[in-house]
């Protein structure tokens, strides 16, 4: 078992859903969940007030 700093992957995304910040996991599957922090990279157009992304972005009312 390594442990790091970060893990990157690939996932695709529904983008019509609010991105998620954070994910419970059970990292050493001894049933204690902890809370593991998510940073996206290169994402398209972003609403954060909404959580929303792509195209739903461009008709945000509340467009900053």
């Amino acid at each position: 078992v390594c442990m790091a700093k970060f893990l990157r992957v690939r996932v695709e995304i529904e983008i019509d859903k609010p991105l998620r910040r954070c994910l419970r996991i059970d990292v050493l599957g001894d049933g204690e969940e902890t809370f593991m922090p998510l940073q996206y990279e290169r994402l398209l157009d972003f609403c954060f007030q909404f959580g929303l992304m792509g195209r739903v972005f461009t008709n945000c009312p509340n467009r900053i």
